[in-house]
């Protein structure tokens, strides 16, 4: 196989890459907007625990336990929703940042194979005859 068509495969294999990365983070930025949305229309809901206001028409013993459970439901709603969903969006932020580091790395490669291309449309002859010579010269040595 010459290096140009061994390139070629290298360079179609780094273009794959670099495409399914994008189409991660794509989808990962997405999922971290929907968990967003979510969690601000969950943050509007949950006041729906605390309404109505009893004020002093309710009294006594059940108004006072009927108030603390919902407020203990309030509480625990919202920690899940500020302090879960937040944690859900980091580690997807962190995915993202680590898929883009990938990407980065790949747009590299790819830039590396452009300029290998390069020197092999100016020497490909050159370079097989290099190659040639150092085959021969391994042969002899060994």
């Amino acid at each position: 196989m010459s290096h140009s068509s061994t390139l070629s495969h290298i360079q179609a294999a780094i273009s794959s890459r670099a495409s399914d990365l994008s189409e991660k983070i794509e989808r990962l930025n997405q999922a971290k907007k929907d968990i967003q949305s979510e969690q601000d229309e969950c943050l509007g809901e949950i006041k729906k625990i605390l309404n109505p206001d009893l004020g002093n028409q309710w009294v006594g013993k059940r108004a006072a336990e009927f108030q603390e459970f919902r407020q203990a439901a309030y509480t625990e709603m919202e920690s899940i929703i500020k302090d879960k969903y937040d944690d859900y969006m980091s580690s997807i932020s962190l995915k993202i940042l680590q898929l883009q580091a990938e990407l980065a790395a790949a747009q590299a490669a790819s830039f590396a194979a452009q300029e290998i291309g390069s020197l092999i449309n100016k020497g490909e002859d050159f370079i097989d005859q290099v190659s040639d010579g150092i085959a021969s010269l391994k042969g002899w040595i060994s």
